[in-house]
């Protein structure tokens, strides 16, 4: 998990001196397994990071990579107990944003 932030972090330090001329960010996740998987995993926390270019005014493009990682939970299947593992999900996000006002400014 340590060598995946650091490595999370040198990728997006990297990222900001190659990529001037767009605008980068990054945040903290959080995610709540719904359904019968919260029966296996708590809640997951994690890192992103996005990168966001112009390809017109008022029009960009925008890429985000990132992961979150559940603990497990001690499960009871009837008979017995056993630990569930952690697992972790590295969520990838590409596309175009066009903002209705000035670029780079608003929704």
């Amino acid at each position: 998990m340590k060598k995946l932030t650091l490595l999370t972090f040198l990728m997006a330090a990297g990222l900001t001196a190659t990529f001037a001329q767009g605008r980068f960010s990054g945040g903290l996740e959080l995610g709540f397994p719904t359904g019968t998987a919260s029966n296996f995993w708590g809640v997951g926390f994690g890192l992103s990071a996005r990168y966001e270019a112009t390809i017109q005014d008022k029009l960009n493009w925008i890429a985000t990579a990132g992961f979150v990682s559940y603990s497990g939970k001690d499960y009871n299947y009837g008979f017995g107990t056993t630990k569930i593992p952690s697992v972790t999900f590295i969520p990838l996000q590409g596309g175009i944003k066009y903002y209705f006002q000035e670029a780079n400014n608003g929704f």
